[in-house]
């Protein structure tokens, strides 16, 4: 789930430049701030509820704070897309999923 959100691919790294400008754009404008928070709110309960589910099944580890992990997943992804569109050289598909991944397995059991 968390890899699809990320620009691997060119047509990605155009969407990401929009998603940045965008994301600029929204600064000072209170309805547009209002929207983001509604998403992020959004993608906190999913990925939260996706770690509770995997909490459960013992894929996790046991007394995760898990909208702390939440949050940290989407800053990550924030934070590479970013980077890429500022970056581009710096973050390749492959260096992309090793940052996930890596933090992924911070939270294996």
């Amino acid at each position: 789930m968390i890899l699809t959100a990320l620009p691997l691919e060119m047509k990605d790294k155009d969407d990401w430049k929009v998603w940045v400008a965008f994301l600029g754009y929204s600064i000072g404008r209170k309805h547009l701030v209002q929207k983001h928070q509604k998403r992020y709110a959004f993608l906190r309960q999913i990925i939260s509820q996706t770690l509770a589910e995997l909490q459960a099944t013992n894929l996790i580890r046991a007394g995760l704070d898990l909208t702390l992990e939440a949050d940290a997943l989407i800053a990550l992804v924030d934070g590479i897309g970013t980077g890429v569109v500022i970056c581009p050289d710096r973050f390749s598909a492959e260096q992309q999923q090793y940052l996930v991944r890596r933090h992924i397995n911070l939270l294996l059991a």
